[in-house]
């Protein structure tokens, strides 16, 4: 018995794992209002790929790296290098030695992406990403690039919905985590990979807790996970898209998502906030305000995160308890023997 569970374990050890692929994220073809108010409402919400709904389809051509390089040449941008071809997101702090944020023209960002003439800033075989630019840095030239009618222009006179440039080299990897605003990943040029797991899968995905360095990111890396260390992300299962020029992607509040680059690309995402049914608050700061302060009353969220919410509240109240003996224990007088 004790054999056959150290061979087991080894064995789990060596080989190598690749995520559950359980199907295709679900595609429609240029959907109505209603036909996507049944993948996004307030009550449920769930991935969708929407093809041949982009105002511009010509603009997927001319908008190569190559070209917004030559537009916005000069431009000073912030670039996120990469030693590992890895970009996590979510608060820091990172090691400067494998992750760092870069000030850089858009041309010399574009080059270190699409050739090697530029001496390495981190190491050799470093990538670079243009990451979460804002638009408003590039207003001008985003102007011509007409918003999806997915994303709801009610919001867009409060000034909540943040628009952001995206540009990056093949092979590089956003990895698995999740975030808490709802999203819609426009593929402008080159094509990339995504993988999503439902909110549901939150206690398989071994995510770093809310409000610790590093939160919302799962340490697990999907194409060689660590199953001796993450057993039980055997058993989650993966929804798979992938993205070419002129399609876009849903993706709910709270789905999780890796993302992989497999042609030089160029994206813009939409971020929004989610509102509860006639309530009118935001549930984006409702749910933080949930997690951080352990509020159990709340109403209208989407079943799907249920799972996920109660998973981290459990999950705030045994740290909540930890630090609260830990602190107890420095705080308590040393006891000296008579």
């Amino acid at each position: 018995m004790g054999e056959n569970a150290g061979l087991e374990k080894a064995q789990r050890k060596s080989a190598k794992f690749s995520a559950n692929i359980a199907g295709n994220v679900d595609t429609l073809n240029a959907p109505s209002s209603a036909e996507f108010a049944r993948y996004c409402t307030r009550e449920h919400g769930r991935p969708l790929v929407i093809k041949g709904a982009f105002a511009r389809p010509e603009l997927c051509e001319q908008w190569t790296p190559a070209y917004l390089g030559a537009a916005a040449g000069d431009k000073q941008v912030l670039a996120y290098v990469s030693a590992d071809g890895r970009f996590p997101g979510g608060r820091g702090p990172y090691d400067d030695k494998v992750h760092r944020a870069v000030e850089m023209s858009m041309r010399e960002c574009i080059e270190r992406m699409s050739s090697e003439q530029h001496p390495p800033i981190l190491a050799e075989g470093e990538r670079c990403y243009l990451y979460q630019a804002n638009a408003s840095l590039f207003g001008d030239l985003l102007q011509a690039l007409p918003d999806p009618a997915q994303v709801p222009t009610r919001w867009s006179a409060t000034g909540k919905v943040i628009k952001n440039l995206w540009i990056s080299s093949a092979g590089n990897i956003t990895p698995l985590h999740h975030d808490y605003v709802e999203n819609i990943l426009l593929q402008v040029n080159g094509v990339k990979r995504v993988l999503l797991w439902g909110p549901e899968q939150y206690d398989l995905l071994y995510v770093t807790p809310f409000g610790e360095p590093h939160d919302r990111q799962s340490p697990i890396d999907v194409n060689d996970a660590d199953l001796e260390k993450y057993p039980r992300f055997a058993e989650a299962s993966a929804l798979e898209a992938v993205l070419g020029p002129g399609d876009m992607l849903y993706l709910p509040l709270g789905w999780f998502h890796h993302i992989e680059t497999e042609e030089m690309a160029v994206s813009i995402n939409y971020w929004w906030p989610l509102q509860a049914p006639e309530g009118g608050f935001d549930i984006t700061q409702l749910w933080k305000t949930l997690l951080f302060q352990l509020l159990v009353p709340f109403y209208g969220i989407r079943r799907e995160l249920k799972v996920m919410l109660h998973s981290m509240l459990r999950e705030q109240w045994r740290l909540f308890r930890a630090r609260s003996k830990a602190k107890q224990l420095t705080s308590e007088p040393m006891r000296t023997g008579a």
